[in-house]
């Protein structure tokens, strides 16, 4: 009997409780952040909900008084490069690390340049997750960034998926991540196609699962049996999903060290 596609689907798109409990937080940061809090219409929608004693008049009136400062933002990411105004000291020497270091994200981001995105990222919504992704081909035959270079394929790189995009999560007796599932959100294709990468990420390897929405068709999976990406051999070996938590303060708490 095969998948029912829109069962699967809402069932890729399922958060878990505390991902639900801080979705307008992440929300409110993204309109801070975006300077759109300059609007009251905008200021209104995060406010506290409307006093039982409250007009509607009076509830517009206080959102348009409720102070809100366009520094913000600007003060924000001051913060984040003090910890850069020194470059960071690293004691290896291999060179497929080195070349990793100068190479670590999808379209060619230096580490230190992943880094800093992660720590802006994460002073907003308290945390980011950088997952380590690798395209699939052949292990034996690329080897070195030379055989990636010569061949037209990359090696493994990481990238970072913003809080509201990290939907489910689950950690083992010990407390260490076992399952993680994100999501890139959707995007556009073409004037009347949109497509969905949902991402499984477990100790087996990584699943991707393409949700593909075409107007006046609906949402279909493009496959409803895709293969999993097993790991290379050393992060296998590891037995631990290739998965970073930024984390901006860990004293501050966030919903996957609560969990």
């Amino acid at each position: 009997m095969g998948v029912n596609a829109q069962d699967k689907i809402k069932e890729l798109r399922a958060t878990n409780a505390l991902h639900d409990r801080y979705r307008e937080d992440w929300a409110w940061a993204d309109a801070l952040r975006n300077g759109l809090l300059s609007d009251p219409n905008v200021r209104a929608k995060f406010l506290a909900d409307k006093g039982s004693t409250e007009t509607a008049e009076d509830f517009a009136q206080r959102a348009k008084l409720t102070d809100y400062s366009p520094d913000t933002p600007r003060i924000v990411s001051r913060v984040t490069q003090v910890v850069w105004n020194e470059s960071p000291r690293r004691d290896f020497a291999a060179p497929e690390l080195l070349d990793f270091v100068e190479r670590a994200g999808p379209c060619g981001e230096t580490l230190d340049e992943l880094a800093k995105e992660a720590a802006q990222e994460a002073s907003w919504k308290r945390y980011a997750v950088l997952l380590m992704d690798r395209p699939v081909y052949d292990a034996e035959t690329v080897k070195t960034v030379a055989d990636a270079k010569r061949l037209g394929v990359d090696l493994p790189y990481f990238v970072i998926y913003p809080a509201e995009r990290v939907l489910h999560w689950r950690k083992d007796a010990r407390g260490q991540l076992v399952y993680v599932r994100v999501t890139s959100g959707m995007r556009e294709v073409d004037e009347k196609t949109q497509a969905e990468e949902i991402r499984e990420i477990a100790l087996a390897g990584i699943t991707v699962w393409k949700i593909i929405a075409e107007k006046g068709k609906g949402e279909r999976l493009e496959s409803e049996t895709p293969p999993t990406i097993p790991y290379p051999d050393g992060i296998a070996a590891a037995k631990r999903l290739p998965v970073v938590v930024a984390r901006w303060e860990k004293i501050l708490g966030n919903p996957i060290d609560r969990d």
